[in-house]
Parts: C-alpha cells; structure tokens; sequence
C-alpha cells in the first residue's frame, strides 16, 4: 500500500518519464509474489500498463486501501505532550491523508477534524484552539498547519532552553576558575605570600601576627607602623626616628 503510492506520486505519474523507464524502476522495487506475477513480461513500454494492469487486480483493490488508510487513522496511537510523539502523530497522520488524496477521497471531512482532535493532548488542543479563535471553524488545513506551527514553536523553544542552560553553566565554571586566581594590584602584578624576585623573604609571626587581625588587608602589602603599602623592614618613617 505504502510503495503503490509513493511509486504513483514519484514514478506512475510523473510525465518527464517514458513508460520503459517507469517499468525499469518497478521491476527492480518489487519482490517475492508481487515480481513473480509479472515476470513473463518483457521490459519494454507497451508492457509498462499491463504490468500495472496485473499488480492492480492482484493486489491493489482500490476499495481495501482505502479502508486501510482510513482504518489506521482511527487507531493512531494517542501522542503524549512530547516534541518527538507529537511530531510522529504529525507525520503519521499527514501521510495517511495524501494517501487518501491520490485516491480521490474528500480529506476535507469533519470527521477527520474528529480523529485528529480527539487524539491531541488537552493541553496541546487548547493552544490551538486560542490560536484558531472562538468563532473560527476548523478546517483539516488549517488544524495540520496549527499543530505543525504548535510543534516547531516547541522545537524551538527547547533549543533556546539548551543553550541557555549551556551559557549558564559555562559562565557559572568561568566565575568559579576565576575566583580563584591570585589577586593582583592595579600595575597587573599578582598579590602571593611571598614577593617575586630577589626580594622574597620570610615574614617573621609577629609581623603575620599584627597583620592578620586587619580585616581583608594582606599581612605583606602594609606597614604596621605607617599603614602605608610596604613592607614594615622598608618603612621610611621607622627609620628616620
């Protein structure tokens, strides 16, 4: 059923193709019975309309496939309120209705509203429906083209939301890392417990003493004598008296 109509849509017919090329490609799509029932056939055009002919009567009763497609749109599983349920529901239910329209039946029934509406999560229905307004009447057009809107809104939405979670953590990691570097003063020099160079040195506990009960000010960067930023042993003042 499912190959009869995407051979009909994309080979049967298709008029930039010639009847030999038709039949090429069908033969090499069928197998086991099906290929069996045409395989006296030769490969030429005029045997293109009799090898349909043939698999049409032998299984392709237009009346069964209908009933197929109608049968199966009755019974499509109820999607969840899930992006990927939803968008299977979509693909599912579209396809049995192009189906249904190569077959020249009336896809602009209510009852087909029913079907796709009675199968919708509440939730889902009822921001198509503010969506469709109180007066408007629903169409099988319009409510396909609602739900597919409905969905890729959801689609992208989600993303949105990934991403979003993605920059926060990152920036949540950059603080923490960055939090703990070394401090470092207006001239880009990093603050440690020792000075760099030939000038590191052991600071004696008195000094350590002293300056830790100054709050959020580094025992190494200010005199104890003039509170200025240097170190006590280099204090000017202290050794001036």
């Amino acid at each position: 059923m499912e190959f009869w109509d995407s051979f009909q849509s994309s080979v049967h017919s298709n008029t930039k193709l010639t009847d030999i090329e038709k039949f090429n490609y069908l033969w090499s799509k069928l197998q086991g019975e099906a290929k069996r029932a045409v395989s006296g056939l030769t490969l030429s055009s005029d045997n293109y309309s009799l090898a349909i002919n043939i698999l049409q009567e032998r299984f392709g009763n237009k009346q069964d496939v209908i009933d197929i497609h109608y049968n199966q749109l009755i019974n499509l599983p109820t999607p969840s309120n899930k992006i990927s349920s939803l968008r299977d529901f979509i693909d599912k239910f579209n396809r049995h209705i192009r189906s249904l329209e190569v077959l020249k039946q009336d896809v602009n029934q209510d009852v087909f509203v029913s079907i796709i509406r009675s199968k919708l999560p509440e939730d889902v229905l009822l921001q198509l429906e503010i969506q469709k307004g109180a007066k408007a009447k629903w169409k099988i057009s319009s409510l396909c083209e609602k739900l597919q809107d409905y969905v890729v809104a959801r689609e992208k939405s989600d993303k949105t939301e990934t991403e979003k979670d993605r920059s926060n953590s990152q920036r949540s990691f950059n603080g923490s890392f960055n939090s703990h570097k070394p401090w470092q003063n207006k001239n880009g020099k990093q603050n440690g417990n020792f000075r760099s160079g030939t000038q590191n040195r052991n600071i004696n506990s008195a000094e350590a003493l002293v300056a830790s009960t100054e709050r959020n000010v580094s025992y190494f960067d200010k005199c104890r004598y003039c509170q200025e930023q240097h170190w006590s042993d280099e204090c000017k003042k202290i050794s001036e008296c």
